[in-house]
């Protein structure tokens, strides 16, 4: 297991998630295969609970590197403790995966209503391709008179103001616009 302990929330951990960690802190790591084999077998096994506090632990595992696949695909799962385990309060995500990775999560963040302040590196990691990507989500939503997340405006603005401030005034013009928070 990795000797530092990344950022962690523990206020948000139970005394079950904190059992959990320490039994995969003792793990043997000295073969990196063998305890990649192992990790992956919890997961492959694992129920819902289970399953939260190995994604949760995503930062703690030895050889980082090695979890990114298995990161984006829970982030394509639509189990709601799993989505909120990776995405909430969990510096993995945005330490080790690849940008369109860490795009689609941001987008599924907002999809299914996860709070985006709750996102570890969400600042450091917006990009022009996510910003695209979360202009077009708002005119969708306009369109079909929905709400939008605020906190989108944050992302986009840098890479493309113009077209932000103008979708921004469209929401507020329609009385619908609802920051949710």
């Amino acid at each position: 297991m990795s000797g530092n302990f990344p950022q962690t929330n523990w206020s948000n951990w139970t005394v079950l998630d904190m059992a959990r960690l320490y039994q995969l802190l003792q793990l043997e790591a000295s073969s990196r295969q063998d305890y990649i084999r192992l990790v992956e077998s919890l997961f492959l096994q694992a129920d819902l609970g289970e399953l939260s506090i190995l994604y949760k632990s995503l930062p703690f595992y030895a050889y980082p590197e090695a979890w990114s696949v298995r990161c984006a695909e829970g982030i394509r799962s639509n189990m709601g403790p799993v989505l909120e385990a990776i995405m909430q309060e969990n510096n993995y995500p945005a330490e080790h995966l690849p940008e369109a990775a860490w795009n689609q999560m941001i987008l599924k963040a907002i999809f299914t209503g996860k709070n985006l302040s709750l996102i570890y590196g969400l600042k450091k990691r917006k990009n022009p391709a996510l910003a695209a990507s979360l202009l077009d989500y708002a005119e969708e939503r306009l369109a079909a008179g929905r709400d939008i997340d605020a906190g989108i405006w944050d992302l986009t603005a840098p890479f493309f103001p113009e077209e932000t401030e103008t979708l921004k005034l469209k929401f507020l013009q329609t009385n619908e616009y609802v920051l949710r928070k």
